[in-house]
């Protein structure tokens, strides 16, 4: 266990949004009471809103202990088998670097982080910090089925501590909507918050 401020947070299986609006529905449904500004604990055990990008989801990580971890939220679709608000799990992740990331620093150190598997079925998922929308980034990203900003990260810290993760990303736009996306998110959060609540078992776990 571990002890934030003065409430003790059992070690438990974690689900990790990165925004508090595609939790929303699942943080009412599931009785989610505050931990700190970004951690719950809710009847199905700890949810924590981790951020996006490469590295805010990284630093709230390192502050949980957990048995193992889900991350649901949404992701734009890249390939045309995919319509608007599919639920979709994902069996592989990887980082997609837009060509103009100058830092070299970060860049060199990207460019040596391999795919990370998550499950032997599902959709390859990619991870970006800059939006696939001209008609040259989506063709660099082909080999991908989705897009995210923040899966990488979060795998990432699952495998280097060995902890079993899990992803589900429902589908928000196709890369070229960016206007549009948060007019969806009610729904995304419900579809999330739905499949939840049907699949859970008694012991609270997806595994």
């Amino acid at each position: 266990m571990i002890k934030i401020g003065y409430t003790l947070v059992p070690m438990s299986e974690l689900f990790v949004f990165a925004t508090f609006r595609e939790a929303k529905k699942t943080l009412e449904f599931f009785n989610a009471k505050p931990v700190s500004d970004h951690l719950y604990q809710s009847d199905i055990g700890n949810i924590l809103i981790c951020g996006v990008g490469l590295f805010e989801p990284l630093f709230r990580l390192h502050q949980i202990e957990c048995s193992s971890i889900t991350n649901l939220g949404c992701a734009g679709g890249l390939c045309n088998t995919l319509k608007l608000f599919d639920l979709v799990e994902v069996s592989k992740v990887s980082l997609f670097l837009p060509d103009d990331l100058h830092h070299e620093e970060i860049k060199t150190t990207l460019e040596y982080t391999p795919p990370l598997p998550i499950q032997e079925k599902g959709k390859y998922l990619a991870t970006s910090t800059y939006p696939i929308k001209t008609s040259q980034l989506k063709q660099r990203a082909k080999k991908y089925d989705l897009v995210d900003m923040e899966g990488y990260s979060i795998a990432y810290f699952a495998n280097k501590h060995d902890i079993p993760c899990k992803m589900l990303k429902v589908i928000s736009d196709f890369s070229d909507e960016g206007s549009v996306i948060k007019e969806r998110l009610e729904q995304v959060s419900l579809v999330l918050c739905e499949f939840l609540k049907k699949n859970l078992s008694k012991k609270n776990s997806l595994r």
